[in-house]
């Protein structure tokens, strides 16, 4: 008797598909992988067998691209990418080892050890995510991201919406309300990288003297708030004793982080708060995968 038996994309629905080494996929998986991240939903037909299950999911990947590169179609699914490197700083790289020497003797003791500071991180991941419907993304920084993504010649409207939500969460993590012209930047450097086009011999990851270069050209200060005396006020005082409250008739702004993720992307990550304009070391530009 044939019975159907869920896999890992019916396991990872609503949840994290973590996929180690995702450029050494064969064809077959990357094409499963690809329906199920643009439909939202994977497809048995096998031996008799009919099923469709719900496969909405966060894609995260691992790779070395000296190993062999991602299909485009997989590589854009990804929303974010950060270069991971081991540090070449020797007091760093002995206390990787004297933590993991620790936790291989009392896993335990090491957990409790750290256990305030995750603690920590975690309320701050859950303050963030509570201000996040609050930020505002005005459209001096919407039009930073455009012409961005239109400076570094990106295909589609997908690295506009990431940008514009990894923008908006940064702004959050860092616990502010609006949206700045560093957290465009920030956004950029993880979000394009890996979808500008560049030939066969370019280097990975962005020119950032061209990225400032074309958000300082775009730095015009937001024009969102109306004239307070409507059309042909001219900016002349309002006349008579009115009664108005002050309020502003003005739409509201769209909130990047309300909208809904698309299938095989999810939100983005909220990485630290930019401590200055430049990033500085090791792991800290951005660069195509691991």
């Amino acid at each position: 008797m044939k019975a159907f038996e869920p896999g890992l994309l019916a396991d990872a629905h609503r949840g994290i598909l973590y996929v180690d080494e995702v450029n050494l996929l064969h064809d077959h998986l990357v094409d499963l992988l690809l329906d199920a991240a643009a439909m939202g939903a994977s497809y048995v037909e096998r031996e008799g067998v009919s099923v469709r299950h719900a496969a909405r999911f966060l894609l995260v990947g691992t790779m070395n691209p000296e190993e062999g590169e991602l299909r485009p179609q997989l590589l854009d699914r990804f929303g974010l990418t950060v270069e991971v490197s081991a540090s070449r700083e020797t007091d760093q790289r002995v206390e990787v080892v004297r933590r993991r020497l620790a936790y291989d003797d009392d896993p335990a003791a090491f957990a409790a050890r750290w256990a305030g500071e995750e603690a920590a991180l975690r309320a701050r991941i859950v303050a963030a995510r509570a201000l996040l419907p609050e930020v505002r993304l005005g459209d001096g920084a919407l039009r930073q991201i455009a012409a961005t993504c239109a400076a570094f010649e990106v295909d589609g409207m997908r690295a506009d919406i990431v940008m514009a939500r990894t923008a908006t969460a940064l702004a959050a993590w860092a616990g502010r309300t609006d949206v700045l012209a560093e957290d465009v930047r920030q956004a950029a450097l993880r979000a394009l990288p890996h979808r500008r086009r560049r030939n066969p011999f370019d280097a990975p990851g962005l020119d950032e003297d061209k990225l400032d270069d074309t958000l300082e050209q775009n730095s015009g200060s937001d024009d969102d708030d109306p004239d307070p005396d409507g059309p042909g006020g001219g900016g002349q005082p309002p006349q008579g004793d009115g009664d108005g409250d002050g309020s502003s008739d003005a739409p509201d702004q769209d909130r990047s982080g309300e909208a809904e993720p698309e299938a095989g992307e999810g939100q983005p990550l909220l990485p630290g708060p930019a401590a200055s304009r430049r990033p500085h070391g090791p792991g800290s530009r951005s660069a195509r995968r691991r």
